[in-house]
């Protein structure tokens, strides 16, 4: 037993002098009275009728009544507490709450496990007048050092689950010292695959829920037809059971689109959907189901290419085999234009300038093709020779699957010192042979003509054209990325995100951070530069929140989750009680004349 107020060897003591005092109280004796009789004769007749020595247990008795109230008053005012459950007072508490993802699956009494875990972690903080450290899971609360009940609960009161990291249990060698070695509690799911250290006292939260989630959502183009793109949906089912949920896609330019699949129990289903009518950019799956758990994973965001097909115009004064090549592409709607031409048409998503450049860029991207001397363009140097190509970036998506080896150049103007450009392809000299600018709008150019090499007649010709028209009219590749702190590689970039709106940032050396509380779809802008990012959930172990390796304690939850005692009472308000009912009985024995 320890006291809120004093130390358990001071309540003691303080309960101890209470018990001398009212002792000695009742051991003083009033002095005795002198009166004048006529005669004690009467007196003595009493005197032999009762005998004293019987009469001491009245005394007794009124001196225990008056004792035990005096204790009980006495204890209520120091606020008697229970121990901690090793039986050390003042021994100070480590609660370490997991508040992983799974943490946020709803029970039965339609509360998340995390808001019964904080409930479980409170009750450890009963005894107000001890020291507490509360640490979590996902390391989402700050560092702190022992503290007081009101404020360990208050840094319970910050928790929600979490995602973005992996969940790890606090490293205890790194807590601050303690004159005592702390208990430690865990308070957790057993979902999350966390090393728990031995001498850990962990608290189940696990209940059983039915739940289905995403864990895949892709875009992709169908092999026959490259305009024709459908989605893929996977979606797992953490329920012992079958369940028939209906997927839904929406975007921008369509009606969503739906279809029902049956999820086997504890397994996977998948399901493909149509979007090409869906005119491109963010495209959110959803589930509807009829009995799930947990939200966080019912919604995930991927990204529809705007161009699918694209208006290029091809601008030369003939060039059969640059034409045949564009045309191979089903993509590409063709427009051949003479150079005298090109001022008056406009609107092209593309062009491919084939020995030619006007003075000013265009507003669309450009592939040139040994154009002349421009402001716009790397500048061609002097006319070269009986040129080869030794090394290209076969990894850049203009040359990947394209092959230069056996292209021999007649006659080429290899680009001079060329600045803010990236360098595609080099002679054996170090000669620029292609360059790529990824400032919008993008640019690739070739230092020589297609009749002046032997490239046309290559088998990897036809996927050059293709590639350059692909990465000049799409977009960077989405940046994928879980809920939670997001480190984008960006300097200084604004973010905005579908639902969330603009976010709030912070800027370190060379990225830009935020953190994503749910699936979204951002845009993050800076210098010219745009990039589309994924934060999605689209993880089985998150779905799965019936894995528990605490499922075997699940009954024993119940108990943990019951408050201590009938009805909360606390002990003070137990002993009040019972000093009230001692004063009642003593008022009773007196009047009785039992008591003296």
């Amino acid at each position: 037993m320890r006291f809120a107020f004093l130390p358990g060897l001071a309540g003691a003591a303080v309960l101890a002098l209470v018990a001398a005092i009212v002792v000695g109280l009742y051991l003083l004796r009033p002095p005795p009275q002198r009166m004048v009789l006529a005669s004690t004769l009467l007196w003595e007749r009493v005197l032999q009728r009762t005998r004293g020595a019987s009469q001491r247990w009245r005394w007794w008795l009124s001196l225990l009544l008056s004792t035990l109230i005096a204790l009980a008053v006495a204890a209520a005012w120091l606020r008697p507490e229970r121990d901690a459950a090793n039986g050390a007072a003042n021994r100070p508490v480590v609660l370490v709450i997991d508040n992983s993802p799974t943490m946020g699956a709803l029970r039965a009494d339609g509360r998340t496990r995390l808001a019964h875990a904080v409930d479980a972690a409170r009750r450890e903080l009963a005894p107000s007048a001890g020291r507490f450290m509360v640490l979590d899971t996902m390391r989402m609360l700050g560092p702190a050092g022992f503290t007081d009940a009101a404020r360990a609960a208050a840094r319970l009161d910050e928790l929600k689950p979490a995602s973005g990291v992996t969940p790890r249990f606090p490293e205890l060698a790194a807590l601050p010292p303690a004159i005592e070695t702390p208990d430690v509690v865990f308070v957790t799911d057993g979902v999350a695959p966390i090393a728990v250290p031995a001498d850990v006292r962990t608290v189940p939260v696990f209940e059983p829920a039915a739940n289905t989630g995403i864990t895949a959502f892709d875009v992709r183009s169908l092999p026959a037809d490259p305009t024709q793109i459908e989605a893929f949906v996977e979606v797992g089912n953490a329920a012992t059971v079958a369940m028939k949920v209906t997927v839904r896609v929406s975007g921008a330019g369509h009606d969503p689109v739906a279809r029902a699949i049956t999820v086997p129990a504890r397994g996977f289903a998948s399901v493909t959907l149509p979007v090409s009518g869906f005119s491109g950019g963010a495209l959110r799956a959803g589930l509807d189901a009829p009995d799930d758990a947990l939200a966080a994973d019912d919604e995930a965001f991927a990204f529809l290419p705007f161009n699918r097909t694209l208006s290029v115009a091809l601008v030369t004064t003939g060039n059969a085999p640059l034409e045949r090549a564009l045309r191979l592409d089903p993509r590409v709607r063709l427009t051949v234009l003479a150079p005298s031409q090109f001022a008056r048409r406009a609107g092209f998503d593309a062009y491919v300038l084939d020995r030619f450049a006007p003075p000013n860029a265009p507003a669309a991207p450009v592939l040139a093709i040994a154009p002349p001397k421009v402001s716009w363009l790397p500048a061609p140097g002097a006319t070269r020779t009986g040129i080869a190509a030794t090394s290209w970036k076969s990894a850049d998506p203009v040359f990947e699957n394209v092959s230069l080896a056996d292209v021999q150049i007649e006659r080429a103007q290899p680009f001079v010192a060329p600045s803010g450009v990236d360098v595609l392809a080099r002679a054996d000299d170090g000669a620029v042979l292609a360059v790529a600018s990824a400032a919008s709008p993008r640019k690739v150019a070739l230092a020589f003509a297609i009749q002046a090499s032997s490239f046309a007649s290559q088998a990897s010709f036809p996927v050059f054209v293709s590639n350059a028209l692909a990465w000049l009219t799409s977009e960077e590749t989405p940046v994928a990325k879980s809920v939670g702190p997001v480190n984008l590689p960006m300097a200084r970039a604004s973010v905005r995100g579908l639902e969330a709106g603009a976010m709030d940032t912070r800027f370190v050396p060379g990225a830009t951070l935020f953190t994503a509380s749910a699936p979204d779809f951002f845009t993050a802008e800076s210098q010219g530069r745009r990039v589309r990012v994924l934060v999605n959930v689209l993880d089985p172990a998150v779905t799965d929140i019936n894995a528990s390796r605490l499922a075997a304690q699940a009954p024993a939850t119940v108990a943990d989750d019951a408050p201590d005692g009938p009805s909360g009472v606390d002990a003070w308000q137990v002993l009040l009680a019972i000093a009230g009912a001692l004063m009642l009985l003593e008022w009773l024995t007196y009047h009785r004349r039992v008591t003296v």
